[in-house]
Order: C-alpha cells, then sequence, then structure tokens
C-alpha cells in the first residue's frame, strides 16, 4: 500500500437469503366411471437458478366421489444444495364428481280429450300427441284408466 491511500474498515454483517422456488401441482376433475383419478404432473415451477432443482413423485390419486389436494413429495437433484432455497409446495385439487342418474321418463300419448295413455293403440286412438308422462302430468292431463 502507498501513503496516498488510507484504508477504513466498518465492520457490519450481510445476509445471505434463500431462493423462494414455487413449485404447483395440476388439477384435474372428472365424472365417476369407477376408476381412480391422479395428475402426476407439475404445472408451475419457478424459482431454481442454473442446474438446479428437482424430481417430483408420489402425487395424489383419488378413487371415490369427492376433493383432496394433490399433494406430492419431491427430491432434490444431486448438486443442489437445499440449503440456497426455500421450497414453496402449492397443491391443484383433484375432484371426483357424482354421476348424474336420470329417472326414466317413459313416454305416454295424450288424445284429443286430454287423456294420456302407456300404449298408442289403447281405447283405439287414432289421433295423439306424443311426449313425455312428466311433461303430460304438468300440462294437467290425466291418465288413462285402462292402461296406467
Amino acid at each position: 500500500m502507498t501513503k496516498q491511500i488510507k484504508v477504513k474498515a466498518n465492520p457490519g454483517t450481510f445476509e445471505i437469503r434463500k431462493r423462494k422456488v414455487k413449485v404447483r401441482s395440476a388439477s384435474d376433475s372428472k365424472t365417476d366411471d369407477g376408476s381412480e383419478l391422479s395428475a402426476p404432473y407439475i404445472v408451475k415451477e419457478s424459482g431454481w437458478i442454473g442446474d438446479d432443482g428437482a424430481k417430483y413423485y408420489d402425487f395424489a390419486t383419488l378413487d371415490d366421489v369427492g376433493s383432496c389436494k394433490n399433494t406430492f413429495d419431491y427430491e432434490v437433484y444431486e448438486g443442489t444444495n437445499i440449503n440456497n432455497y426455500e421450497i414453496v409446495q402449492e397443491f391443484g385439487t383433484l375432484t371426483i364428481k357424482a354421476k348424474q342418474v336420470q329417472a326414466y321418463d317413459p313416454t305416454v300419448y295424450v288424445s284429443r280429450q286430454g287423456v294420456y295413455h302407456r300404449y298408442s293403440n289403447c281405447s283405439r286412438m287414432k289421433y295423439y300427441s306424443e311426449m313425455t308422462k312428466s311433461v303430460a302430468v304438468q300440462c294437467g292431463y290425466r291418465p288413462c284408466g285402462k292402461c296406467n
């Protein structure tokens, strides 16, 4: 050092913060068909530096009507220092919806007299309108005394 430069040290501290990594699993839904539902993949991953990263596995599965979080586990790649990162897991949702069961609503035949019949040839009907039984009842038609 020369006499022209004076160095003065001021002791201080510095902090190295962990880098935040956000990882989100997929969401999926379906109508119940008796098979299980899974979505074994990541839809959002941000924050890793360079070749650092992780593999993801053991995703949730759902095998009955309802919903659950699509949880998962991870293991960082060899060479990734986990102490450099704060990993935030966000979970998608798996949903299995109940089947919509349609009630049987038979076709009936409404005569000009406002009577609905189970059979189009009941009472030797020649002219009739075809509709479902529930519609005939809503319209105020009466059931036939013979065939209903």
